[in-house]
């Protein structure tokens, strides 16, 4: 898989912070992971932020409004994962679904919903 990062198109007024990941791993299933307390549902902007490390462990998400990842997002070993989105915006974090040195060996769907003016 590859992806091809391209700079804000139009206004990018946030200021982008850098990450830096530290403390335990959250489990995205774990509503204590969230500031809410609560899962994201559909249709939710979820942002994962800087500092956070985590894990994708739900095995077919709802389709969220937006992805903002500024720390450390990992989809979890062992499962098939099928993720959704209508945008996934990795801004000054990491999205890894495995490695070269360590592959992803489960399957991973990553589905991208609405057109690019939408």
């Amino acid at each position: 898989m590859t992806f091809t990062g391209t700079r804000c198109i139009g206004s990018c007024n946030e200021e982008i912070v850098e990450t830096t990941v530290v403390g335990a791993e959250r489990l995205w299933s774990d509503p204590k992971s969230w500031p809410s307390g609560k899962v994201p549902v559909a249709d939710e902007d979820v942002h994962i932020e800087s500092g956070w490390n985590m894990t994708m462990d739900v095995a077919d998400t709802p389709i969220f409004r937006l992805v903002r990842v500024n720390g450390l997002l990992n989809f979890k070993r062992g499962m098939n994962i099928t993720f959704r989105a209508k945008h996934i915006f990795v801004r000054a974090g990491e999205f890894h679904v495995g490695s070269k040195e360590n592959p992803f060996t489960d399957n991973c769907n990553i589905i991208l919903y609405g057109d690019k003016n939408s």
